[in-house]
Order: C-alpha cells, then sequence, then structure tokens
C-alpha cells in the first residue's frame, strides 16, 4: 500500500515508515464478504492476491460496480470518504490476500504528514475521475462502444474475472456480451 501512495505522490521515508505502522494485511476465503451494505468502511482495503467485486444488490439481482484485483483498491469512496452506511457490498470471488488501513488512523497520519494527505488525495481524484468518465460512458455509448473500449483500456479483465460479472459491469445483456467477445476474434477492435 504504501509502494502504491508513493506512485500518486512522493512520500518522504519518514512518513512512510510511519504509514507502513498502520497497515495491516488479512487473508479472506472465497465467498467472504469484506462490506456489506448497510456498514460503514472503516478500511481501505488493496488486493495483493485474489479478486474482490463491488456490487449493488437490490434483492433480485446483482449490478457490478467495480472489481479490484492486483494493487488495485477495493472501496466504496462514499461510505470509507465520509463514513456513511455502504450502498454497496465487496465480496472475495477468489481466496484473497489484502492490506489495509483504519480509516482513523489514515487521518491521523494526515494530521502529521502533508505528503500523504497529498497522495491520498490524488489517489481519490482519480478514483472520482474514472467514476464520473464510467457514468458517461454507461449513459452515452453503445454496448459495442461500451465492450471495446474495455478491451482496449482493460484488458485483464477479460483474464482474471468471469465474462458474466463484466457483462453485468458493462449492462450488457449476456447472450449480447458473448457474442461481442466471440466475434472479437474474428475481427480487429476499433481504436477508443
Amino acid at each position: 500500500m504504501v509502494e502504491i501512495l508513493n506512485l500518486y505522490s512522493s512520500i518522504s521515508s519518514s512518513d512512510r515508515k510511519s504509514l507502513e505502522s498502520k497497515v495491516g494485511s488479512d487473508t479472506f476465503k472465497k465467498g467472504d464478504l469484506i462490506l456489506i451494505d448497510g456498514e460503514i468502511q472503516d478500511k481501505l482495503y488493496l488486493v495483493r492476491k485474489g479478486l474482490l467485486l463491488t456490487y449493488f444488490d437490490n434483492g433480485e439481482k446483482r449490478k457490478v460496480i467495480d472489481f479490484a484485483y492486483k494493487n488495485r483498491f477495493a472501496v466504496d469512496i462514499d461510505s470509507f470518504s465520509n463514513q456513511d452506511k455502504s450502498i454497496y457490498c465487496i465480496e472475495c470471488m477468489e481466496d484473497s490476500l489484502v492490506e489495509f488501513i483504519h480509516y482513523e488512523d489514515l487521518m491521523n497520519l494526515f494530521d502529521l504528514s502533508k505528503d500523504i494527505e497529498r497522495a491520498y488525495r490524488i489517489l481519490t481524484e482519480k478514483i472520482l475521475c474514472s467514476v464520473l468518465k464510467r457514468n458517461l460512458e454507461l449513459s452515452c455509448l453503445s454496448i459495442e462502444e461500451r465492450f471495446f473500449q474495455t478491451v482496449c483500456k482493460r484488458p485483464e479483465l477479460f483474464n482474471v474475472v468471469q465474462h458474466k460479472y463484466i457483462a453485468s459491469y458493462l449492462n450488457i445483456n449476456p447472450t449480447n456480451f458473448s457474442k461481442l467477445y466471440h466475434n472479437l476474434a474474428k475481427k480487429p477492435i476499433p481504436f477508443y
């Protein structure tokens, strides 16, 4: 986690040690829920190994919101940042190893280190920009454009995530997703 945050903004070696002292790790089994809707996310998770799925459950079906896999954060940014109840669930789709930091510990580190605060702010801004772009894509792009844009921007998803979850993430009917996926080998990918 320290190295990933340092990629967003340089953190001094003394501040790195302070951050490292607050970062813990945990293992989860496939099927474990690390966040349940109605709970407050009090830990920021970074996946070291495994796959986590963030989804909204309306009682009838799951709507996939995001995926977290190696070196990616798993967070309901609204719940974590505002310490509000989450409307999402985060589930382990594989046995997983994660690093985490408690919200309170992170806030205390912000008071001690502008470097850590800046790195986290930049991370949060990137998450927000990603969410805004995704909302625009879901609203304005055709299913083919959403599919091919994901192939171009996040091709690794197709190797680590079951296709039914990618279809849900892209808001594409699984049958249409399957057709697009099988046609992918037959024609070149359009540039997006």
